[in-house]
């Protein structure tokens, strides 16, 4: 789940405008790694007993236009780095 965590955005956002109140991403408020945590299962399981102790609580989720604001200026980064990977790759063969 947490490499993508990026595709679930969509996902939270619709749960959110239909009333769901969940935790987003969940952070803990203690040290971030389970160091007995040796498979995806364990590490699961050890966020499970976080969360019935109280251990965690949800990252910081921003709403309405914020959020669409924060998606559109990352996708303009992105289309940005794209556009100065492909001047240097046409510089590059330029060159021969």
């Amino acid at each position: 789940m947490e490499s993508t965590r990026c595709l679930l955005d969509p996902d939270y956002e619709i749960s959110e405008q239909r009333g769901f109140d969940g935790l987003g991403r969940p952070t803990l408020a203690m040290p971030s790694t389970c160091p007995a945590a040796r498979t995806e299962h364990q590490r699961c399981a050890w966020l499970q007993r976080s969360a019935r102790f109280g251990l965690l609580r949800g990252s910081f989720r921003p709403q309405g236009a914020i959020a669409a604001l924060r998606a559109y200026l990352r996708q303009r980064e992105r289309l940005l780095d794209y556009a100065a990977a492909h001047i240097q790759h046409m510089q590059k063969h330029s060159l021969r």
